[in-house]
Parts: structure tokens; C-alpha cells; sequence
């Protein structure tokens, strides 16, 4: 309950629901805090990240994953919090899911950062080839940026490696038929 609210931008409610867990002697696990920094960052509520952050492993002796650090620097990285967030995933003890990169430089993206855009881009390049998500995020920044012939370049990159972008879609089901809507 704690995770559905927590996807559904109800943090306070999912901080209620963790009190009455807490409160009928249940000890919250590792998905525990997760669902409830991931409602942190869909809400951009950086002070109660932290500290639900730090209550983990000091007052439930739960130890930080990869996968709650990651959150973290979501919340960060939602925040316009980059440079902060940056600083954080430069001194972590542990090796971060390439998923943390590309959460953000989404984010430098969104808060036009792109200097440190083209630092994270050149992280997540290293770490994995390059995939369409990210090169058309990548070849977006440099375009933002007015790096017109940087962004083809990468577009291009994409088409010579035969990588392509999957298109947007979504459905309903009426009446036992399935409509499917392309982007």
C-alpha cells in the first residue's frame, strides 16, 4: 500500500500508512523505504527523503541499497538539486545501477543543465552502448544547446547501429476490443 500510494504522488499518505506499520510493532524492510522515497520523489519533498533516508539505517538498521541511493539522487535530480546529487553519486562506496545516469541526465535536461549534461552523457556512455532513450535524450540536449551538428551526429550514430526508438503508445479495452494509440 505503502508503494502504490508512493507511485500516485501520495507521500503523506504513504507516511501515515509507515506510522501505523511502525506503530502495530511491523519493522519496515528495504521495499519499505523504497516506496516511501520514491513517493519523496514524486513529490520533491527533499527534506523528508533524508530523513527517512537516515532513519533507515539508524533507527531500523536497514543498510541503503544501490536502489535507495538511486531514489535519492532522483529526488535530487527532480529537485533541480544536480549539483547536489552529482556530488553524491561522485562519493558513494557503491556502483550505481547505469539507470541513476540516465535518471540524471533526464534531469539536466529538465533544469538545463548542460554542462553537466555532457558530464553524465559521457558516464552513461561508458558505461553501455549507446540505445536509443538515450541517444535521443543526448541528441535532444545538444540541440537545446544550439550543438546542432553534435545532435546529428549522435542521431546518426543511432541509424549506422540500426537502433531506433520505440513509438509512444497506449490502449483501452471497450467492450472486449482492445484500441492501441501510436505516437
Amino acid at each position: 500500500m505503502i508503494v502504490a500510494h508512493a507511485y500516485h504522488g501520495s507521500a503523506m499518505e504513504s507516511v501515515k500508512l509507515f506510522s501505523s506499520m511502525t506503530e502495530f510493532g511491523f519493522k519496515p524492510d528495504h521495499l519499505t523505504f523504497s516506496g516511501l522515497l520514491t513517493g519523496f520523489a514524486h513529490s520533491g519533498m527533499v527534506h523528508e527523503s533524508w530523513k527517512f533516508f537516515i532513519s533507515m539505517e539508524k533507527d531500523w538498521n536497514v543498510k541503503p541499497t544501490a536502489e535507495h541511493y538511486a531514489i535519492i539522487i532522483d529526488v535530487l535530480g527532480r529537485t533541480g538539486m544536480l549539483a547536489e546529487a552529482y556530488e553524491l553519486v561522485k562519493r558513494l562506496p557503491i556502483e550505481l545501477p547505469v539507470y541513476t545516469w540516465e535518471t540524471l541526465l533526464s534531469c539536466c535536461r529538465v533544469h538545463k543543465d548542460f554542462e553537466l549534461g555532457e558530464v553524465v552523457a559521457r558516464k552513461v556512455s561508458s558505461s553501455r552502448p549507446l540505445d536509443a532513450g538515450m541517444g535521443v535524450l543526448r541528441s535532444n540536449i545538444y540541440a537545446a544547446r544550439g550543438m546542432w551538428e553534435d545532435a546529428a551526429n549522435v542521431r546518426t550514430l543511432l541509424a549506422r547501429g540500426g537502433v531506433k526508438k520505440d513509438l509512444a503508445c497506449s490502449w483501452i479495452e471497450l467492450k472486449g476490443r482492445v484500441f492501441r494509440f501510436v505516437l
